[in-house]
């Protein structure tokens, strides 16, 4: 599975925790079967595991630019942030 399989809209993206469950409750793993929406960190974590991360997330940061001192997850977290600007991120990365 592919990050752009995971974060298909913006009731399957979150902000401020990695991932939450179906009842908007934050705190769960990105990996918990309860989870249901996830922030871009946690749906890379979620598809492509604790090895696959350094690769990604090189590249994501690589596009970040200037990359947020918070790194991926203030730069999600970031208020002015859309669903919109996350999916543009997954796909130019076809992630």
């Amino acid at each position: 599975m592919k990050v752009r399989d995971l974060l298909t809209d913006e009731t399957r993206w979150t902000k401020g925790v990695s991932a939450r469950n179906a009842l908007g409750q934050g705190g769960v793993c990105y990996d918990d079967p309860s989870a249901t929406s996830w922030c871009l960190a946690g749906a890379i974590h979620k598809c492509y595991g604790i090895d696959g991360w350094d690769p990604i997330a090189k590249r994501v940061y690589a596009l970040i630019q200037p990359l947020p001192k918070g790194g991926m997850g203030e730069w999600n977290d970031d208020p002015a942030r859309s669903f919109s600007e996350v999916r543009a991120l997954v796909e130019e990365l076809d992630i």
